[in-house]
């Protein structure tokens, strides 16, 4: 496989990605982690400071059980290591711990898909993507959105 797994992360029968188990209710910091297993190069390190272009695409749901509060998201991260032993789930994504939330060693670049607005860390709403750098707060976020067959942007409702 070209991921490696950690925490509650798990791929399905139908060999989709499933980095929790649904059990929020019963473990409120439960994490789950996947992450590619070669090392991508950004940087030529002998050239000039420009990083190099990329882009991605994946297709995603979170789903909750009735009745039953989901967790907080997932994001996606660009980072130099794959140790995130020490993070805390639930609002720190599994990626931070209160100690180094903002800490500009850290060296993470992520995108969380956030469905829990907090307002200590200025969400803009319950249901947004936001770029992220060495910390969940957010340093640029939109509302959650997606665009149908026709090219219509549709607002997350």
């Amino acid at each position: 496989s070209d991921l490696n797994l950690s925490g509650s992360a798990t791929v399905t029968r139908t060999r989709a990605l499933q980095v929790t188990n649904g059990q929020h209710s019963m473990e409120p910091g439960i994490k789950g982690n996947a992450f590619f297993t070669a090392s991508l190069q950004f940087k030529n390190p002998t050239a000039s400071k420009r990083t190099k272009s990329f882009s991605t695409h994946f297709v995603f749901a979170i789903v909750s059980k009735a009745h039953q509060s989901g967790g907080h998201g997932f994001t996606f991260i660009v980072a130099p290591s794959p140790n995130f032993s020490n993070a805390m789930g639930g609002r720190l994504f599994g990626l931070f711990s209160i100690r180094n939330n903002g800490n500009t060693r850290n060296q993470i670049f992520v995108v969380e898909f956030d469905i829990v607005q907090q307002t200590n860390l200025h969400d803009i709403d319950e249901s947004h993507v936001g770029v992220d750098i060495n910390g969940v707060n957010s340093s640029a976020s939109e509302p959650a959105a997606y665009y149908t067959g026709n090219r219509k942007k549709e607002q997350e409702s």
